[in-house]
């Protein structure tokens, strides 16, 4: 699933602009390439020219931008003259916290603070910096205050927690340092001044040194321990003793405020726990507590401004609906868009797919090209046997009284008010978030940017691939399609979700969802080693799982369509799949993703180490896209 990375330069202002690459010199001087030099350049150079509307850049942004067009219109009729229930409704409460967001004008970000404090005798010593802070008889827990913040899902402030419901109903508690390169350190001095300023705050340089003073002790206690491979274990009522200084028990209370859930019979374990034990040594002044307190802010600041929308214009207030109220939204997508004839036609032709992708796929195990041994390839049959699809990420009871449950313990929210309803909607998230995976027919999203998204996804937790309403349109699938289109672009997106069951992260959990004690080492065999080290010295990547799923995917898609659909004497058809193919990778500009390459280099390093591409294409070995050396994993 492609996921966008945010330039945050103005972040309460502009809308998400994305970063773009130099393009070579030739590339610049418009001198076109063939395909077996440069399949990206000779698939997708015209992309721009065709889609001239700048509302997208890709695929996935266009099918955003089609339904949240669709969903404008349709929910601008559901709540035209609509009258609210005093006892609010699911859907109540979707079209207040739709016209909360469409009455806003401007971002006032300092709303969120008048709904969140730091203790019930504190104010922010930002917001009023006339007071005395800490005077006598007032008391500041940073851990509660913690707590409560990443009780609205923000998890990467001084520890990343992890709370996972066991199956009789106990937690397990997983608390680790926060790593700088995964967001725990602070945001730049830009963003920061531009933050301080919309809080009002003019005099922002000795702010920013304080702030980065703070991160910087911080940071420091972390990477004294950066190496350590340490973890413990403990019991709930141990928490006190270990780390007597570090008030956890009220961390974990506020965390979990409000979820029914017993914690006396749950464990807790610290990763790398010399950090916590030097946390607990640590003699705060009240000066520094002071400055922590503000870091705290600025870290959950940031987080929310990122995470609500930046222009209160109708579709992204769409946008922002989605994100939040992503059941709710599915299940009118549902009802209006697909109900009956529509949905069974889409879920027969996409079913079909699946059936004929997991059969190539069961081929390829069987062929054994890793050598596995027989309770390896058992593991991959049965795993590959039990992965769900569901389309809609819906219940499997679709109807509005079990979505009436799922919203029925958000306080009502309020016309007026986008930020309460925003930090209730996100406390809801993290509190649903808790539920027992493996009970639940369909993903119950915990990141509110997986809540809108538009192309499939695999969740390992539940051996689940998740369709979304938005990937059914063009120009991504439609039933009424031929099967080349459907298999060479859709196609290969579902055969890339479904790989990810089976590369280094997916291999680690069961055909049920559950955490395996080991991959049964397929991880470890040699020739699986082997095979990710040859696509790392063809072209380095930090996301090789989802290398991986590209060089699987086009084998297993291009397979299942010669086997299953090609007709003799149709000889184009090669070349017609790859052309195809490329339409989900083409783009206006070089795009960066979160968790992805970027799409040329994804593209061409699917064709270059795929025979049957420099067959169709006619490409001489050596070529670029025509490589001696090609990488496979199965």
């Amino acid at each position: 699933m492609k996921t966008f990375k945010t330039i945050l330069i103005i972040i309460l202002i502009n809308y998400q602009n994305f970063v773009q690459t130099n393009r070579t010199a030739e590339e610049t001087a418009g001198v076109p390439k063939g395909p077996c030099e440069d399949f990206y350049e000779y698939a997708c150079s015209n992309y721009a020219q065709q889609n001239t509307d700048p509302n997208y850049s890709e695929i996935t942004q266009q099918l955003d931008y089609e339904l949240n067009k669709k969903l404008s219109a349709y929910l601008s009729t559901l709540f035209h003259n609509y009258i609210y229930s005093d006892n609010q409704t699911y859907r109540d409460k979707m079209g207040i916290y739709l016209e909360s967001c469409n009455t806003e004008r401007q971002r006032n970000l300092r709303k969120y603070f008048d709904e969140l404090k730091p203790n019930s005798n504190l104010n922010w010593p930002l917001l009023y910096p006339k007071e005395e802070w800490l005077e006598q008889n007032k008391h500041f827990d940073y851990w509660s205050l913690l707590g409560e913040m990443q009780s609205y899902g923000v998890n990467d402030i001084i520890v990343t927690q992890q709370v996972i419901r066991n199956k009789n109903g106990t937690l397990s508690i997983w608390l680790a340092p926060v790593l700088a390169e995964d967001g725990g350190s602070l945001p730049n001095s830009n963003i920061l001044k531009v933050l301080l300023m919309a809080l009002g705050i003019q005099d922002t340089d000795v702010i920013i040194q304080q702030l980065n003073e703070t991160d910087f002790k911080l940071q420091e206690i972390m990477e004294n321990y950066a190496d350590s491979t340490q973890s413990i274990t403990i019991t709930w009522e141990e928490l006190t003793d270990y780390y007597p200084r570090l008030n956890l028990k009220s961390y974990i209370e506020k965390l979990l405020e409000h979820s029914n859930i017993s914690l006396e019979l749950s464990t807790i374990t610290f990763e790398t726990p010399e950090y916590f034990e030097q946390l607990n040594k640590i003699m705060w002044s009240a000066e520094e507590l002071e400055h922590l307190c503000n870091y705290l802010m600025m870290k959950f600041l940031f987080y929310l401004a990122v995470d609500s929308t930046a222009e209160f214009t109708p579709l992204s207030c769409i946008k922002d609906l989605r994100h939040k109220f992503d059941l709710a939204v599915n299940y009118h997508i549902y009802r209006h868009f697909f109900y009956r004839k529509k949905a069974n036609k889409f879920e027969q032709a996409v079913f079909e797919m699946e059936k004929y992708i997991k059969d190539v796929m069961l081929k390829y195990f069987n062929e054994n090209h890793l050598n596995l041994s027989d309770q390896q390839l058992n593991y991959l049959q049965n795993k590959l046997g039990n992965i769900q699809i569901n389309i809609g990420n819906l219940p499997n009871v679709r109807d509005s009284i079990v979505v009436q449950a799922f919203y029925q313990d958000i306080p009502n929210l309020e016309k007026f008010n986008y930020y309460k309803n925003h930090l209730l909607m996100l406390k809801h998230r993290f509190r649903k978030s808790l539920s027992y995976a493996q009970n639940q027919s369909h993903f119950i999203v915990s990141d509110n940017r997986m809540g809108g998204v538009s192309s499939p996804y695999y969740v390992p937790q539940q051996n689940m691939v998740i369709i979304p309403f938005g990937s059914l349109q063009l120009p991504l699938f439609q039933y009424t399609q031929g099967a080349l289109e459907q298999l060479s672009l859709f196609g290969f997106v579902l055969a890339h979700e479904l790989t990810h069951a089976f590369e280094t992260t997916g291999l680690n959990y069961d055909h049920q969802g559950f955490l395996l004690p080991t991959s049964l080492n397929i991880t470890a065999h040699a020739n699986f080693s082997n095979a990710l080290e040859c696509m790392q010295q063809q072209e380095p990547t930090d996301e090789i799982d989802e290398r991986i799923a590209d060089l699987f995917a086009v084998r297993v898609v291009y397979r299942t369509y010669s086997e299953y659909y090609a007709r003799k004497g149709d000889d184009d058809w090669s070349k017609k799949f790859f052309v195809i193919l490329a339409r989900f990778f083409c783009g206006k500009k070089n795009l960066k993703f979160i968790d992805h390459d970027s799409d040329a280099i994804r593209l061409q390093q699917i064709v270059m180490n795929f025979q049957p591409f420099a067959d169709a294409f006619g490409c001489s070995e050596g070529a670029a896209m025509h490589p001696k050396t090609k990488c496979r994993l199965y």
